[in-house]
């Protein structure tokens, strides 16, 4: 990024937790932060990582990064109608769990557990339940745990059968 002329100081990141907090009220917060935030900038491009955030600037920030160019690195459908003003880019992508595996077992070919994490929105749950049929055929060879249950302490330590509240694996 330095090389094309893009200092550290004028790349800025935000965390807008929609998937956790889905009120209007702290979409309205959000919205107020950003226009306060932002007032005095010029943004020349815009980067979202995930279809909430993409349909977040095309609604409620649609009046503050009016004319701004987006990519959007989308996982699934979005609900921009075309009624923009935005120049958008789509990066499309698919997550193939079958290949991602075989990669995997032909690395590390002495595997015997593969633990599965995701998290727990529709989209995620969705996903797990793709994986779960992909994997089926490995079924008999392999031993797979899906953590979406789990809390944010348990997922790093979980063990077949037991759990551990140790702060690191022995």
């Amino acid at each position: 990024m330095e090389k094309a002329g893009v200092r550290n100081n004028d790349i800025f990141f935000e965390y807008l937790d929609l998937l956790r907090i889905r009120d209007k009220e702290h979409r309205q917060a959000l919205t107020d932060m950003l226009r306060y935030k932002y007032a005095e900038s010029r943004i020349d491009l815009i980067v979202t990582l995930h279809p909430l955030a993409f349909n977040f600037l095309l609604d409620e920030a649609k009046d503050i990064f009016p004319d701004v160019s987006i990519i959007s690195w989308a996982l699934s459908e979005t609900n921009d109608q075309g009624g923009n003003r935005h120049r958008i880019l789509r990066l499309s992508t698919t997550l193939d769990v079958r290949r991602t595996l075989e990669l995997a077992l032909e690395l590390f070919p002495e595997t015997r557990q593969v633990v599965f994490i995701s998290g727990a929105s529709e989209e995620d749950r969705q996903f797990k339940r793709h994986a779960k049929s992909v994997f089926a055929e490995w079924q008999n060879k392999l031993q797979f745990v899906y953590t979406s249950d789990d809390s944010v302490e348990e997922m790093p330590f979980r063990r077949p059968g037991k759990r551990t509240s140790r702060p690191y694996p022995a």
